[in-house]
This record gives structure tokens, sequence and C-alpha cells, in this order.
């Protein structure tokens, strides 16, 4: 797993590609500009490039992890994928960080709830979130390619 810590403030045009994935350059440059076009530009996004077609053993192409008391967040992506689903990989990704105040809020309910019930409900949660951003990804990846 390579680590790299790439700035992503004012990086230049996105399409560095070797054919079977993305530069991590090519990977930040592709982050800053969904990140501008998702208004998420107050969020401070540290970029981790794995060189192989997932981040690990259960088969996930990318991670998210948010910081709670600031706007840091770390990506995690697997660079060895196909340019346009590691593009809409980016966006999934992004998309979480905008809900990052429903899952703020979501913690504060279920602290009140037993814990078997709050396992159940936060499982329900996660699939309906990650239903509805595969859809806005895709969704998004269209217009702007049309």
């Amino acid at each position: 797993m390579a680590g790299l810590h790439i700035p992503l403030r004012g990086m230049g045009a996105v399409g560095e590609s070797d054919g079977a994935g993305m530069t991590a350059d090519a990977v930040g440059r592709l982050v800053w500009k969904w990140q501008k076009r998702l208004h998420l530009d107050v969020w401070e996004i540290s970029i981790i490039t794995v060189e192989d077609v997932t981040i690990n053993d259960e088969g996930h192409w990318a991670d998210v992890q948010r910081r709670k008391d600031s706007y840091d967040a770390i990506i995690t992506i697997a660079t060895q994928q196909p340019c346009e689903r590691l593009e809409r990989t980016v966006i999934h990704e992004l998309l979480h960080l905008m809900l990052t105040a429903k899952w703020e809020l979501s913690e504060c309910v279920y602290a009140q709830i037993p814990r078997r019930l709050r396992k159940m409900l936060q499982d329900e949660e996660r699939v309906g979130e990650e239903l509805a951003v595969n859809a806005l990804a895709r969704v998004l990846m269209e217009a702007y390619s049309a």
C-alpha cells in the first residue's frame, strides 16, 4: 500500500492514465475537480492510493474516513480500475462527505436506542446510503459527460 498525500488545491486538468488506471497525481486532480463541482471546498482531503484493483480483502475500491471535529478527510482509493469507474468511485466517496451531518445526527439518536435495535437500524441506514450515493454518482457522471 503506497501512502501518498496529495495537496489538492489548485490542481490542473485531469487525464493522466497508464491504461490500467490512473496515476496518483491524476487521481488527486480528479478528486479536486469533483470537490469543486460538489462545493466541498471547505474540506481538506488527503488521498492514499493503492496500486491494486481493491483496497482490502473485502473487495472495496475506496473508502473515506472523516474526522468528526473538523473538515478533514482521507480517501483511500485503488488506482488500478477502469478510469470511468475510478471517477465514479471518487464522486461516490465525496458524496459520503456531504452526508457527514446526517451521520452525526444519527449517532445522537442511536445513542438513545437499545444496542440490538441500534445495530439493525445502522445497517439498514448504511445500505440505504450506499444505494443513494451509487445512484447519485451515476447521474452526476452522466450529467457532466453529456
